[in-house]
């Protein structure tokens, strides 16, 4: 969360959520929780929107973030929907999203939100991070081909390139 104090300008997050199902208003309650404390802390560079997917203008601005609707069910799975459970996030004209979250896995939602603002704010600053790759003892190289199935498939480094924009590589 130190993060988000550090930004140059707000970031805007946009939270939609469609409720009405028990299992995942609770998740969307404690994600708010967590959402509304980044806020708190952020002195005003943190700004949360939590729009309502229910409405159809919310569901195509939902898709324009490139968010999809999720299967929302209850505890027994007897009841079935389809709805929006994602995060929105723009900086600097850069955005980016988390197009689904599954309230089954509860854990690591914390990295993957600060992770996010990280990563965009990177892009919109244009700074990269630099990641060390030991070599020279035998191993195979991240551009063998080798390393991946297919041997049409592109190598693991070009893969984290295309993943990861914001990382070099060295």
């Amino acid at each position: 969360m130190r993060l988000v104090k550090s930004l140059d300008e707000p970031v805007e997050v946009e939270f939609f959520v469609t409720r009405g199902l028990p299992t995942f208003d609770r998740f969307a309650n404690a994600l708010g929780a967590l959402l509304r404390e980044y806020e708190r802390v952020s002195r005003g560079k943190f700004r949360l929107s939590v729009l309502d997917a229910r409405r159809q203008d919310v569901r195509e601005c939902a898709e324009t973030f490139g968010l999809s609707p999720v299967t929302l069910g209850d505890e027994v799975g007897s009841v079935a929907a389809r709805g929006y459970l994602g995060l929105a996030f723009r900086y600097r004209g850069e955005h980016a999203a988390i197009p689904e979250m599954n309230p089954q896995r509860r854990r690591g939602f914390e990295f993957w939100i600060t992770n996010t603002i990280r990563e965009l704010r990177d892009k919109a600053d244009g700074r990269t991070r630099r990641i060390g790759v030991i070599s020279g003892k035998q191993e195979l190289s991240l551009s063998a081909s080798l390393l991946v199935v297919a041997q049409s498939a592109p190598t693991v480094e070009r893969i984290i390139e295309q993943a990861f924009p914001c990382y070099e590589l060295e």
